[in-house]
């Protein structure tokens, strides 16, 4: 009902000033001729009148001040006020709203990816209930789930209201729309999307009985492969896909967020049979579940564990040590980025903080200025209340003001962000510039408006009610002490919290160069690498999978400018598979079923990665003949007799790492020695290898155990991806159409992909770091320039005030340096208290970082020092050229100076 009033009373407030006027008029004239009629004159009893009343425009302000609306009327009046005064001055307010708009656009822009991805809830119906499923084993750590556990979970559980099963992400062959492409296929059980509770863009999911063999050839695309592969056709319903040879339906188009729980182009219906989800104790699946309504995550997880425990009692062998995890989705997904995501938070709000300390002290120096206006103000019967309401005003357009231009600078960096393929946070939801985000940003521009008006305000106003009008305008509060001691903390503030960015940015610096600086245990130089997958319907034979291995080796080297090929099925910082394995006749409980790295190489791997063989020797071509002969024969007699077992194991050469070799033959010599595989087979060792880094850059080599890949081509499962490494003679990124070639001159319809040199892998795996390293330096600039305009504002104003007194100085004697000197002490004296007080929060600041660092403590001194002589040359390169400017004065024209 109020407002109602008060916007009807300040749209017709001319109407309203208009009958106030005649009102005051019309009693104005009443008491005149009261007076007339007691026996005064016209003109006195008018006069009379007035006194009378008391002033008629004050009456009629305290008549306006209590009406409805007024508040709006006055703040209206605020705002053109502030408008006029901000475009008399284009200087001032493009410095100001530049400086604005950085710092409310860098929080704009971080703000959404916080919003995106840590507090909006996930988009799936009910997400609170939905969760992802492991298994954990003997080693730590979270372990992919057994597809026969799945299915007893599924059978067994009382808390879940349903349960869905999804393989890792793969590389498949794309065709049957021109030439074979890359796709990343995950495969689902047909209750997957159901579960979560998305919607397709275009068509239908999967239904109940698609997971069957047979019955499992349709496909889901996602919304990108849909507009690369099938050019954003809208009658792609019922179109053919090719993958690795076979021909799916596409019956749905995935919306263009959905990357859950992993990004993929082409989802695909998995075999959910007891056969097709392999033999019990493989580990190879992964599983989310939705919990029935009022069950929690520790109820589940007690749920599954009891399950757990039963199967342990019925399947020893493969079911020993396992046990259940259940964890959130949302915390699955996000993981540690809640903790990195914060730190870039909090430094973007050290930026925005300094900018407005920046436009604080424009506002100082301003209102110095402005002091006889509001001198004249308040000697007119302003009250500071509304002097402080105008001032403030002022200040929160100058922040609205800085905002448009922020919000413009926030979209572009989100934009930029949301296309880039490396992006290294998880995107639970589409991040963009919402009404949420829009929200922040007008709050935010609210509080800095106020937080960075406040002080000037509260200032000049405490000035100007001293209605002394000469007074302060030869001593205001410009020329105060406590103005100059608070503008000279607030510039020891800027450097502080600059030096603190700068500290941190300095530290991930650090540990960006130490990365790149760590050996991954290959020689980096010429080397190019990718990678090819064999459909396992063309090549179901072994026969065929080595006829291809051979003929593409011998094609690479044939080749010009090719000095060497290998193939494998893992590469340093590209992981290949893990497994348990036994010392043959160790005690030792300790190395009983400990995990180690797989990976299965041809005999030259070795050599063209450039991999030191520290003892013994690498495979051989007899070795493996040997060995395919034998277990050529024990697979016939297996044949013919499923119960035979040979009296002695077969014998099968392998390479360790030294990592290996140091951790199961401790003070042993470890050539010679045998690894138990079952009860036929025994591997023996004939190499140990340098070490390499199998995950990143960050964690120490693992235990790894090389196969010879000819063998595990003849007698594994499926075919397995293949790595390409090829040796050149010149530069690496010479040899990509040559390898392309080479494949297709074998099979045209097989896609090459993930085409890199080791550098390139080295900077992917670094991917995190960079992004990091990058933002808190951009950050760390945009801080220092900050502060440096800060200083140099203050400093060029001390010039300004002080010219009357270098004059002085200069004419009783000073010289041009010590002018230049007395300037430069000023402005060093606020930067070394700035970087002083900055060592403590700096200290403070970079524990939080801890994580994120490689090689270098939080503390580091020399980071520490770097940081401080960055600041102090910023601070004397700022402070230089007002200093300067000092020593250029002309005494006479200093003494006339007013």
């Amino acid at each position: 009902m109020w407002l109602n009033n008060a916007l009807r009373n300040w749209r017709r407030r001319r109407r309203a000033d208009t009958e106030l006027d005649e009102e005051m008029r019309g009693y104005v004239e009443m008491l005149a001729e009261e007076k007339v009629r007691g026996g005064a004159d016209a003109k006195t009893a008018r006069r009379e009148a007035k006194m009378e009343l008391g002033g008629v425009e004050q009456v009629k302000e305290q008549t306006r001040e209590v009406r409805a609306g007024h508040f709006l009327e006055t703040l209206w009046q605020d705002v053109r006020y502030g408008a006029r005064t901000l475009r008399k001055n284009p200087g001032f307010t493009f410095v100001a709203v530049i400086t604005l708009a950085l710092g409310i656009g860098a929080n704009t822009a971080i703000f959404s990816v916080v919003d995106a991805v840590l507090l909006r809830p996930l988009p799936f119906r009910s997400p609170d209930r939905v969760v992802q499923l492991w298994e954990t084993e003997r080693s730590p750590g979270n372990f992919p789930l057994i597809g026969q556990d799945f299915l007893d979970w599924r059978a067994q559980n009382k808390t879940f209201q349903d349960m869905a099963i999804y393989s890792y992400d793969e590389d498949f062959n794309a065709s049957g729309t021109g030439e074979a492409d890359r796709a990343t296929v995950i495969e689902t059980s047909a209750n997957f999307f159901p579960l979560l509770g998305v919607k397709p863009f275009l068509g239908r999911t999967f239904v109940s009985g698609e997971d069957q063999e047979g019955k499992n050839n349709v496909a889901l695309v996602s919304y990108g492969f849909w507009q690369g592969h099938f050019g954003k056709q809208n009658d792609v319903i019922g179109k053919t896909v090719e993958l690795n040879g076979l021909a799916y339906t596409v019956v749905g188009v995935m919306p263009p967020w959905y990357k859950l729980p992993a990004p993929a182009d082409v989802w695909i219906p998995l075999d959910t049979s007891q056969k097709g989800l392999g033999v019990r104790g493989s580990h190879q699946f992964n599983a989310i579940g939705r919990m029935k309504a009022g069950v929690s995550v520790a109820q589940a997880r007690s749920d599954l564990r009891e399950i757990d425990a039963r199967l342990e009692k019925e399947f020893p062998n493969s079911n020993n040590n396992v046990s259940a995890e259940v964890v959130s989705l949302k915390e699955q997904l996000i993981g540690g980025t809640q903790s990195e995501l914060w730190i870039m938070f909090a430094a973007v709000g050290l930026v925005l903080l300094i900018a407005c300390i920046n436009v604080a002290n424009l506002l100082l120096a301003r209102s110095a200025a402005r002091r006889n206006e509001a001198a004249i103000r308040a000697a007119l019967g302003a009250s500071r209340k509304r002097l402080v309401r105008q001032l403030l005003t002022e200040s929160l357009l100058l922040s609205l003001c800085g905002a448009i231009p922020g919000i413009g600078l926030a979209y572009a960096c989100v934009n930029a962000a949301t296309k880039t393929k490396t992006f290294p946070l998880p995107q639970p939801n589409p991040m963009g510039v919402n009404v949420a985000v829009l929200l922040f940003t007008l709050a935010v521009s609210v509080a800095i408006g106020i937080l960075f008006g406040m002080l000037p305000a509260f200032q000049m106003s405490q000035r100007a009610v001293s209605r002394n009008v000469r007074a302060n305008s030869q001593k205001g509060y410009a020329t105060s002490s406590r103005g100059r001691l608070l503008r000279d903390g607030l510039v020891a503030a800027e450097v502080a919290l600059s030096l603190a960015l700068v500290m941190s940015a300095g530290l991930l610096l650090r540990t960006f160069a130490d990365m790149r600086r760590v050996n991954i245990g290959v020689k980096p130089e010429k080397i190019l690498t990718a990678m090819v997958q064999l459909p396992p319907k063309q090549y179901e034979s072994a026969e065929s999978r080595l006829q291809f291995l051979n003929r593409l080796l011998d094609s690479l080297r044939s080749t010009p400018g090719v000095l060497d090929a290998a193939v494998s099925n893992a590469l340093p910082l590209m992981p290949g598979t893990s497994g348990y394995v036994d010392i043959d006749g160790s005690t030792d409980e300790s190395l009983r079923k400990k995990l180690v790295q797989n990976n299965s190489v041809t005999l030259d791997y070795f050599r063209v990665l450039g991999i030191p063989m520290l003892k013994g020797r690498g495979f051989s071509q007899a070795d493996i003949d040997g060995t395919t002969n034998a277990l050529n024969n024990l697979a016939k007699l297996s044949e013919k007799n499923p119960s035979f077992k040979p009296t002695v194991p077969i014998e099968i050469d392998v390479v360790v790492n030294k990592a290996m070799a140091d951790q199961f033959w401790r003070n042993q010599e470890a050539l010679g020695k045998t690894i138990r595989d079952g009860d036929s087979i025994s591997l023996r060792v004939v190499g140990i290898a340098g070490n390499t880094r199998q995950f990143d850059l960050r964690t120490a080599p693992l235990p790894e155990l090389y196969w010879p890949l000819p063998l595990m081509l003849q007698f594994g499962q499926e075919p397995l991806p293949l790595t390409i490494s090829v040796l050149s003679a010149g530069t690496p990124e010479s040899l990509t159409k040559i390898v392309d070639q080479a494949v297709h001159s074998q099979n045209s319809s097989l896609a090459v992909f993930n085409v890199r040199t080791i550098p390139q892998i080295v900077s992917e795996s670094m991917t995190d770091t960079s992004y990091q390293t990058f933002l808190l330096g951009a950050l760390a600039a945009l801080a220092l320039i900050l502060a440096a305009v800060g200083t140099y504002g203050v400093m060029a104003y001390t010039v300004v005030q002080r010219t009357h007194e270098i004059g002085i100085r200069m004419a009783i004697g000073a010289t041009g340096s010590q002018v230049l000197w007395m300037i430069l002490r000023r402005g060093l004296i606020i930067a070394g208290l700035g970087i002083v007080i900055g060592l403590a929060g700096s200290l403070a600041a970079t524990k939080s970082l801890e994580n994120l660092l490689f090689g270098v403590k939080p503390e580091d001194p020399a980071t520490l020092v770097f940081a401080c002589v960055v600041m102090a040359i910023v601070a004397l390169a700022a402070c230089w050229i007002p200093a300067r400017r000092a020593m250029k004065v002309d005494p006479m024209v200093a003494l006339r100076y007013e």
